[in-house]
């Protein structure tokens, strides 16, 4: 689909000759002239008898923003499942739009191909950097990347090529970049002003750093779950750390995800069953449940291991204090003297984020509660807590808290280097000076109390009977 942007009148018979390039081009797709219109009623979207099938015009307002109308032929994309999706400024000669420039959009295997007009002749057509400078006259979108980013939460304005690139860059997607050099005079598609963009980038990255959060920036087809086991100070490596100093022959380990972990406490020669949703990546867990747990039956009783892992696990169930009670009682084992022995109870290691870390906590003094596609405001968490509260939930569940460790901010895991490394060890120290407030994650070790799957079995036979 080939999208032509005009800001003035049309010349008369520009559509007949786009539509004739765009079949001399060997393309099979539609052709679209939008113009807009001061004279139309603000919200207007006119169709205009147009010249064949192939070249429809659309009038629209002039209130109509450059990001309203992209939004709208990027989800016609989507939907019609064009491949590509070529948008290109409008008035200028059709001299840049030629077959080898149609040719080169459609057979780059980027997802994104931005064709623009050098600043200089001495820039590389070869480079990848857009500068502020350069004319950005026409655009490529591959369908599978629009299928992977939330475009329609972008500007509506004059921002809305740089909100996409900015996308693509966060979800790693490949963008190229061909420089142009004309004789004459082009026209490109809108742009902010440098103030804006300045913010915008700067906003970008820090959201990067988890501290200004934006829906704008996810990957809508993700893989799920991120290798954290050797990250410095992260939870799961803190979590490994525990099982290796316990040393069990067996870990169950639920809410298992790829099974990053489980490969781990492979390596030290456990056996790991891991219990999820979806199935964890080849050769990582021993043996494999499928359960979602947060709706159960659970086929499978904590008792019968010696260490069970919860990692990242309660912020998204909707009950957690009903699931660890679950976890509880769900005992075939009738032994008595389990209360006694306190090693002889299973050890539950348990991480979730602290909604109290600082960032949050400047955030909402600013006005902001933004979610993300990660980090402590995940759009799938659905109970957050406080040390305070995880204690409470934990303790009124029946366990008891044998650790609980301030788990700092994951630099490490965002900025490599040395420079992660120097703010990793900044935070951890922050975390156990002040852990309310610079705590990103709490990691707990408890066991739980005999449950009523522990009592005698003639006890339970005699408490159901109603005596003669």
């Amino acid at each position: 689909m080939v999208e032509w942007l005009f800001d003035q009148q049309l010349m008369t018979d520009f559509p007949s000759l786009a539509e004739q390039q765009f079949g001399d081009c060997y393309l099979h797709g539609e052709v679209w002239i939008v113009v807009r219109d001061a004279s139309l009623k603000p919200g207007t979207l006119t169709p205009v008898s147009a010249p064949s099938q192939l070249c429809q015009i659309l009038c629209v307002s002039s209130d109509w923003g450059h990001g309203a109308i992209q939004k709208l032929f990027c989800r016609k994309a989507v939907r019609d499942r064009f491949d590509h999706t070529i948008v290109i400024a409008g008035g200028n000669d059709l001299q840049f739009s030629s077959c080898d420039l149609f040719s080169g959009l459609t057979t780059s295997s980027a997802e994104l191909v931005s064709i623009v007009a050098a600043s200089s002749q001495k820039q590389s057509s070869e480079s990848h950097e857009l500068s502020p400078d350069n004319l950005l006259i026409a655009r490529s979108y591959r369908r599978t990347l629009l299928q992977r980013i939330p475009f329609e939460l972008n500007d509506d304005g004059n921002q809305f090529d740089e909100d996409l690139t900015r996308q693509t860059r966060h979800i790693q997607a490949t963008h190229e970049t061909r420089f142009v050099h004309l004789k004459t005079p082009v026209l490109s598609l809108p742009s902010g002003t440098r103030l804006r963009r300045w913010i915008a980038e700067l906003q970008f990255h820090l959201h990067n750093l988890g501290i200004w959060c934006s829906l704008k920036y996810r990957d809508l087809t993700p893989a799920r779950y991120r290798d954290k086991s050797d990250n410095l100070y992260s939870s799961h490596q803190l979590a490994i750390f525990e099982v290796s100093k316990l040393k069990p022959a067996a870990v169950l380990d639920l809410g298992c995800g790829p099974g990053f972990v489980a490969r781990q406490c492979r390596k030290l020669g456990i056996h790991v069953h891991g219990v999820d949703a979806a199935d964890p990546l080849p050769d990582t867990v021993s043996e494999f449940t499928r359960c979602n747990l947060d709706q159960g039956p659970y086929p499978f009783d904590i008792w019968n291991y010696e260490v069970v892992l919860l990692l990242d696990v309660i912020e998204h169930l909707s009950a957690p204090e009903q699931f660890l009670l679950d976890l509880r009682h769900r005992s075939g084992c009738s032994d008595v003297t389990i209360s006694v022995n306190r090693t002889s109870r299973p050890c539950i290691i348990l991480t979730t984020p602290n909604i109290a870390f600082a960032a949050i906590r400047l955030g909402l003094l600013l006005g902001r509660f933004s979610y993300a596609d990660r980090g402590i405001l995940d759009l799938t968490h659905r109970r957050l807590f406080t040390r305070q509260s995880l204690c409470t939930a934990i303790r009124s569940s029946g366990y008891d808290i044998e650790l609980i460790r301030p788990v700092p901010a994951p630099f490490a895991a965002i900025l490599p280097g040395r420079t992660g490394i120097a703010l990793n060890w900044i935070a951890a120290i922050a975390a156990q000076v002040c852990p309310g407030w610079f705590a990103f994650q709490w990691l707990v070790r408890c066991r739980p109390k005999p449950g009523v799957g522990h009592l005698p079995a003639g006890t339970q036979r005699t408490l159901g009977e109603v005596p003669d």
